[in-house]
């Protein structure tokens, strides 16, 4: 109690050296111990050392955190972090940011840190910034089909595009060509699509339809497509990611009818208490289970009329735009007045194919072009690829 003010509240709550996987992170302060490795000397003379692997912070949602000194398994560098932090502070972090950011602070302080054996290193901070998408595969379709005036076509299911967002992904990509990801509506619309499942969509009919088309598989054609993107159950527009147990429809309409499998959805036998089974898939029968991930291609339902040119088109236009650049509005505060970069923060791109991540409408601290360019790491130039707009 404070004799002015009264009942006052800390609205932070501080969590030290914990390893979670949770749903929502807000207004917390995550620290760890300074010490990765413990260092204790030997009556016979040197030193022994207890090395703790760093904890795991795993969260579908951050917001409004303070997060400084956190780790991942197997390193020795201070945070790892999945999924989309929002309005949050970072201090000298490796992070891994596999959607999205907006909204923070990325801070790298001159910090040295010291074992009890008087080794002194730098932290040397790091980032994956950005919405990344593996352009060649990104969106592709396969046969588009007219029933009852609309237009059915299974979109690929995702690779190298991080999950949480790709429903929201097919969903803009559905609006924009006059529909949704597929509502299902009642039984004769669910015994249409499991047909549609089992007859028009398959290998050799796709390979007949689609010769020409390539996935960033060194030529390796259709068939590589096929099964990077489309083999699998089919996933439709039912999911429970805002509440769990609570499923609802992407395009917002009613739940009137469904499908379950007998004991599903089942949340992956988590019931409530974890982060299970969000997404629903459709089996060769035409029945339901919930699943933790989208691992078929996704069923959309589109304006009738809609063809193949129309949807690479569309594709196209998605790819220029960018329309998930969740890397943005974000401060960049690095110490670039160190003429070491090893002490920098800094961003790599390491994947071996021809990805695409956003970097643009952030605020890094500096007007040069060349300084920015020397924190960035980049194994394919795709960030020199006129996407990029340093602010």
């Amino acid at each position: 109690m404070n004799p002015v003010l009264g009942i006052t509240y800390d609205p932070y709550t501080a969590t030290s050296n914990g390893e979670v996987s949770l749903d929502l992170i807000d207004h917390n302060y995550f620290g760890q111990d300074l010490f990765n490795c413990i260092y204790r000397y030997s009556p016979m003379g040197g030193y022994w050392s207890d090395c703790a692997q760093p904890p795991i912070v795993s969260v579908l949602n951050l917001s409004q955190s303070i997060l400084r000194g956190l780790g991942h398994y197997g390193s020795s560098l201070p945070l790892r972090i999945d999924y989309s932090p929002n309005f949050s502070l970072f201090d000298a972090v490796d992070m891994d940011l596999r959607a999205a950011g907006e909204g923070n602070v990325f801070l790298k302080n001159y910090k040295l840190y010291e074992t009890q054996s008087g080794y002194r290193e730098y932290w040397v901070s790091k980032a994956s910034p950005g919405y990344l998408f593996h352009e060649p595969s990104f969106l592709r379709t396969a046969f588009p089909t007219q029933h009852d005036g609309n237009t059915y076509v299974a979109l690929a299911k995702p690779w190298g595009v991080d999950v949480p967002t790709y429903l929201d992904v097919a969903e803009q990509f559905a609006n924009q060509l006059g529909g949704h990801v597929v509502t299902i509506n009642d039984a004769a619309e669910n015994q249409y699509l499991t047909s549609y499942r089992n007859t028009t969509f398959n290998e050799a009919a796709f390979l007949q339809t689609y010769p020409g088309m390539e996935c960033g598989d060194g030529g390796q054609g259709p068939s590589y497509c096929w099964q990077l993107l489309f083999t699998g159950n089919p996933q439709i527009g039912l999911n429970d990611r805002q509440v769990e147990g609570q499923f609802r429809w992407v395009s917002d309409d009613p739940v009137a009818y469904t499908n379950w499998r007998s004991g599903q959805p089942d949340n992956g036998g988590c019931g409530y208490v974890c982060i299970g089974q969000d997404y629903v898939e459709m089996d060769p029968n035409g029945i339901w289970s919930d699943t933790d991930s989208i691992s078929g291609p996704v069923i959309l339902e589109l304006a009738g009329g809609v063809d193949d040119t129309d949807l690479e088109a569309v594709r196209q236009q998605m790819i220029a735009e960018g329309p998930f650049n969740g890397f943005k509005n974000n401060a960049v505060l690095n110490v670039w007045w160190d003429p070491d970069i090893s002490h920098w923060m800094r961003f790599f791109m390491t994947n071996g194919r021809d990805n695409v991540r956003f970097a643009t409408n952030n605020w890094w601290g500096t007007t040069s072009n060349t300084v920015i360019d020397a924190a960035i790491q980049d194994y394919n130039d795709d960030f020199n690829l006129g996407v990029y707009r340093y602010l």
